[in-house]
């Protein structure tokens, strides 16, 4: 296959992937929360591609990812633009640094990415206006939806994997 057919089947397939995560978010997810919580698929590919591909490419899809995030839920705009943008650069640091084979090393990555994504939204939001103040109800907030991703992240590891791994 070459590299011009490769890239535009990665741009159909993130595409396609954005959507079905988005809907399965809002609808499926909606429904199935854990302590609570819901999960962030998108984070999670992101934190995946991050570790796998670098943090040009994760940044930039974390940016794309947010602000679609953004526009479809109708949050402030450029928050989750910006958060996931931030999580995709910090995971792609991992790039090379980390034994991506292992498993724990990816659910160790989702979990506290996830943490650190929840506190830049809390900062942009902060910077906005428009945040509260931490509290222990923040970290009873966090911790499941953090606990969530880890989870689903283990699961979905061998196809994102498969998908943007190394080739």
């Amino acid at each position: 296959m070459s590299p011009e057919v490769r890239v535009i089947w990665h741009i159909v397939g993130w595409a396609f992937f954005s959507i079905v995560a988005l809907v399965l978010e809002t609808s499926f997810f909606s429904r199935l929360q854990l302590w609570g919580a819901m999960p962030d698929l998108m984070l999670i590919a992101v934190v995946f591609t991050g570790l796998f591909r670098g943090p040009l490419y994760a940044s930039s899809l974390g940016f794309i990812f947010g602000l679609l995030e953004d526009l479809f839920m109708g949050r402030l705009i450029g928050v989750n633009a910006l958060s996931k943008m931030l999580i995709g650069y910090l995971a792609g640091m991992g790039k090379g640094h980390v034994f991506k084979e292992n498993p724990f090393v990816p659910l160790i990555a989702v979990f506290s990415m996830t943490i650190a994504n929840e506190l830049a939204i809390w900062v942009l939001t902060q910077l906005a206006g428009t945040a509260s103040q931490i509290n222990s109800g923040f970290f009873l907030m966090v911790v499941p939806v953090a606990v969530y991703n880890s989870i689903l992240g283990l699961a979905a590891y061998a196809v994102i994997y498969r998908w943007v791994g190394e080739k």
